[in-house]
């Protein structure tokens, strides 16, 4: 394929950016399972936000790597054994990561569903205030006249 050294240097750098994505991705896990423990909803928002980027980024760097695992096994055949055990124990971090925010999501599940019922709630309550607000302002009595008509007359 290509000279080992500049394979092993290039591959440990596009394995690094993964894994300081995955370990932000992961960071971002905890921080939304703790806000949703304190019920701090609104401060969800900036958060998924920052979530729904990492996830991009992640995606790109996960294409761009794509060719090299599809051939995992050749590319570490092409590296000294020393070094093929590091760049597998690498992405087997980044596995764990992965495996770790995917669990952190899954507890996080029920308390947005709770959430998610709780807002339904929240606004079937305002759609029941707003059908009385509009149902006493038809009342006539509290009406103005329209134009053109007199109560007098």
């Amino acid at each position: 394929m290509s000279d080992p050294r500049a394979l092993s240097k290039n591959l440990a750098s596009r394995l690094g950016e993964l894994r300081k994505l995955h370990q932000e991705l992961n960071s971002l896990a905890h921080t939304a399972l703790a806000l949703l423990r304190q019920n701090q909803l609104e401060a969800l928002d900036d958060l998924w936000a920052k979530r729904r980027e990492l996830w991009t980024r992640i995606s790109l760097r996960h294409r761009k790597l794509g060719p090299t695992f599809d051939q995992w096994s050749l590319v570490l055949a092409e590296l000294p054994a020393q070094t093929a055990a590091q760049r597998q124990q690498e992405v087997d971090d980044i596995r764990d990561l992965a495996q770790q925010t995917l669990e952190l999501d899954q507890l996080a599940v029920p308390m947005l569903e709770r959430a998610m019922d709780d807002l339904r709630g929240q606004m079937k309550k305002l759609d029941a205030g707003k059908k009385l607000v509009r149902a006493y302002s038809r009342n006539p009595t509290n009406s103005r006249p329209r134009p053109g008509f007199s109560r007098n007359g």
